[in-house]
């Protein structure tokens, strides 16, 4: 599947320090504005196992391919449990009764892209 066209697409630094204190000032860098589309995307393909989908827009959102991702020697030291956690939501089961999963906890990425979405949204305001 080919790759969802950005209009305008920013990358910036998203500080490991969010996720462990010890790798504070370490970065990684990542989009910072995705479209609506991308996101509900990359959200429904986080949930869908297995899903090269997934793999590519994670390729996506770090600007690069799915071989460097998979490349250990191109793609650096990025620990699997934060890569994980910044990428892959976590859960313990999904209830049929209620129609949900069970203590779902988001991948970080969305708690990142909603504080820029909220930090670009004040500047909005204050240029009206």
């Amino acid at each position: 599947m080919a790759q969802l066209t950005l209009d305008r697409p920013i990358y910036g630094p998203l500080d490991l320090g969010e996720l462990d204190p010890e790798r504070k000032g370490q970065t990684l860098r990542v989009l910072l504005n995705p479209t609506l589309k991308l996101r509900g995307e990359f959200t429904r393909a986080a949930f869908a196992v297995p899903s090269d989908r997934w793999l590519e827009l994670v390729a996506q959102i770090l600007d690069t391919t799915t071989e460097h991702i998979l490349d250990e020697d191109k793609a650096g030291n990025v620990e699997h449990a934060i890569f994980a956690a910044i990428f892959a939501h976590a859960h313990e089961g999904y209830d049929k009764e209620a129609g949900e999963y069970r203590n779902l906890s988001q991948a970080h990425i969305l708690h990142f892209w909603d504080t820029y979405a909220i930090a670009r949204r004040k500047a909005y305001a204050v240029r009206s």
